[in-house]
């Protein structure tokens, strides 16, 4: 359900949609004098609606009409400094990979997310795998995604300050023989 106390007490999404249009309109538009705000809420939209999932700033930058993929970081950015969301990039050993490399951007509200998302498909995974993302926000410093040379991804790699990389897969359910077979492959290519 989120964080929001007042939403928590009066359980109306109206409430996390004005929260949202005063994030996107006073702490970001006005603080950036962003001029085109058809495309900065549109953007914006786009990544409440699609927590957890890779995203290519080109891509975005083409679809959106965007001047420069410049114009797509320094707006999420922005929504990274308003605490609307967070970025996750791949892990890699180079720096220049995990730049050029797709981001996931996760949601920093689940009721937020959830009260603004264009699809309610897939809401329950992409839910818990924000909610594990957020209480792996707390627990560690960086936290990454991670792609195999075969093209699996696990969801999640974090690194203490010793020891081994841990691994994260996230599903909200593994009754079929299908998903959990994809899960642990990823898993263990991921290991090797």
């Amino acid at each position: 359900m989120g964080g929001f106390p007042l939403y928590l007490k009066a359980g109306d999404n109206e409430l996390l949609r004005q929260v949202y249009e005063d994030i996107l309109y006073r702490d970001i538009a006005q603080r950036y004098s962003i001029n085109n705000m058809r495309q900065f809420r549109e953007l914006a939209l786009f990544i409440m609606s699609n927590t957890g999932v890779p995203l290519s700033f080109n891509k975005l930058k083409t679809y959106y009409q965007f001047g420069s993929v410049n114009t797509v970081s320094k707006f999420i950015g922005y929504m990274e400094d308003a605490y609307l969301c967070h970025t996750v990039s791949i892990f890699a050993a180079s720096l220049k990979k995990q730049a050029v490399n797709p981001k996931k951007c996760y949601a920093t509200d689940i009721g937020l997310m959830h009260a603004v998302a264009l699809s309610e498909s897939d809401n329950k995974g992409r839910a818990l795998e924000t909610l594990v993302f957020l209480r792996l926000k707390q627990q560690y410093h960086q936290v990454y995604y991670y792609r195999t040379h075969n093209n699996y991804e696990v969801d999640f790699l974090v690194r203490e300050k010793q020891g081994s990389p841990l691994l994260i897969q996230v599903d909200n359910s593994l009754k079929e023989p299908h998903a959990r077979d994809r899960e642990l492959r990823s898993l263990w290519a991921a290991m090797e």
